[in-house]
């Protein structure tokens, strides 16, 4: 699936970064090919993905050479990352079709959750909720969170509760 294998063309238009911890806290079963995804979008940079490689290895029983290569990058080949980008990329292939198509949505509720988590650090947080609408191509579940214009503070309130009941309700599929 070639959905997210583009890194030149970055869904990451606000120039975010979500933390590796973070991510692993909240998403329940992530796998290589939402790695790709964060990478190509930038919401990762090439030393998160070495990081989760290495949180990844301790838990299988038998290990995956590519996995084992990708580990043993020298510090300046990581730096550069197109070997990193090549062994991901090889590791997503390796997910099966359905948990690819859950990728998207596994990282849309992702970035919705940082941004509602750190909505403080914005100064318009529905500004970066419009981003996101835009930069995941207007997914219809998060319609009437993208607001181009300034909202009241009931309309605001009422963002706020569809806000959370989408990370309520994607927490039930998605989240730890």
């Amino acid at each position: 699936m070639e959905i997210f294998s583009n890194g030149d063309k970055s869904m990451n238009t606000s120039g975010l970064k979500i933390p590796l911890i973070y991510t692993v806290s909240k998403i329940n079963a992530l796998n290589w090919h939402v790695v790709l995804f964060l990478l190509n979008t930038k919401y990762w940079n090439y030393e998160d993905a070495i990081e989760y490689a290495k949180i990844v290895i301790g838990d299988i029983p038998e290990h995956d050479p590519v996995l084992i290569e990708l580990l043993l990058l020298l510090s300046e080949e990581v730096k550069h990352g197109e070997l990193v980008r090549q062994f991901i990329a090889e590791l997503a292939n390796d997910v099966d079709e359905l948990e690819q198509k859950h990728s998207f949505d596994k990282t849309l509720f992702l970035l919705l959750s940082w941004l509602y988590d750190n909505k403080d650090s914005y100064k318009n947080p529905f500004d970066m909720l419009t981003l996101a609408y835009l930069d995941f191509g207007y997914p219809e579940e998060i319609k009437k969170l993208s607001h181009p214009y300034s909202l009241t503070e009931n309309e605001a309130i009422i963002v706020y509760q569809d806000w959370e009941q989408y990370l309520q309700d994607e927490a039930v599929r998605w989240g730890k």
